[in-house]
């Protein structure tokens, strides 16, 4: 399940492009930035506008060889990895933040939210290439995960006094090392984290028609 139109991939790449960059920006614009930069999935549509850049730049280059093909994009482990992230933090931001008042409710954030939980896997599924993705992608993925939330538990130590604008250290409550649940919600997330994981990377083999009767499949 691929189109096969570099032209049509690359345009539709750069709208996206325009539209994720401009949502990002009003998101960040109305309250604290640095506070903002801070939350994992504004990190991680950061990481994400990047790595799309280079999609586009790559597309364009491959231009060369006609319209007609499937169009170059970039590394597809890190590429649906973070297609990944951008689906469960912000899925996270509707399920949890946004029920229980612990996100922002503007229209800003709301739009930002949205457009970062669909526009990525639309993308991918239009236009990457499927299942060149293995298993261990998953397992290797999860180190960013793992890092952020050291990284958050470091910066209160280094940084005591830079308060976010919650009046916690943290950008989640959760977060908290502190609290009697931390080590239960920081299982549970890491579980649900790496299960959506696990589900692109099926669905990735699957759209490539990996999983046909009596195909065999190499899980590693």
């Amino acid at each position: 399940m691929v189109i096969r139109n570099r032209l049509l991939a690359f345009l539709t790449r750069m709208v996206i492009l325009v539209l994720l960059s401009s949502t990002m920006g009003a998101y960040l614009a109305e309250a604290a930035t640095w506070a903002r930069l801070l939350e994992f999935e504004t990190e991680v549509a950061i990481i994400y506008l990047i790595v799309l850049g280079f999609s586009a730049l790559f597309n364009l280059i491959d231009l060369r060889h006609g319209i007609r093909g499937i169009a170059a994009g970039f590394y597809m482990p890190m590429n649906l990895c973070l297609v990944g992230f951008c689906f469960v933090s912000n899925a996270f931001y509707f399920a949890y933040g946004l029920p229980t008042g612990m996100a922002s409710s503007s229209i800003n954030s709301i739009i930002f939210h949205a457009m970062f939980l669909a526009l990525p896997t639309l993308e991918w599924l239009l236009f990457n290439i499927k299942g060149t993705v293995r298993w261990h992608s998953a397992f290797t993925a999860m180190s960013y995960p793992i890092l952020y939330v050291v990284f958050m538990g470091f910066r209160a130590l280094i940084w005591p006094k830079a308060v976010l604008p919650n009046g916690t250290m943290y950008p989640y409550p959760f977060l908290a090392p502190g609290w009697n649940m931390f080590v239960l919600w920081a299982i549970l997330s890491f579980a649900v984290v790496y299960g959506v994981l696990l589900a692109y990377i099926f669905l990735n083999n699957f759209l490539a028609g990996k999983y046909r009767v009596g195909q065999e499949v190499n899980p590693f």
